[in-house]
């Protein structure tokens, strides 16, 4: 059996080369999708799948964006 791996707010920051005011923005709507962690306590945690799919996702979205203007 496999245990979920957790992400921590700073975990996340370092990841992204965000700030934390970034971090709660993107929690709050400013980046769709955006996995909400989960409370164990009083610590939020991310799970790293949810983070790693949404990461998929934002790439997919990404190259499809920049497939509109290419010329064949």
């Amino acid at each position: 059996m496999h245990d979920k791996i957790y992400l921590n707010a700073q975990d996340l920051m370092v990841r992204y080369s965000i700030a934390r005011v970034t971090l709660w923005r993107w929690q709050n709507g400013e980046n769709p999708g955006f996995p909400q962690p989960v409370k164990f306590g009083k610590r939020r945690l991310w799970d790293l799948k949810a983070i790693e799919s949404w990461e998929r996702v934002k790439v997919a979205s990404s190259n499809q964006s920049n497939k509109v203007g290419e010329v064949a």
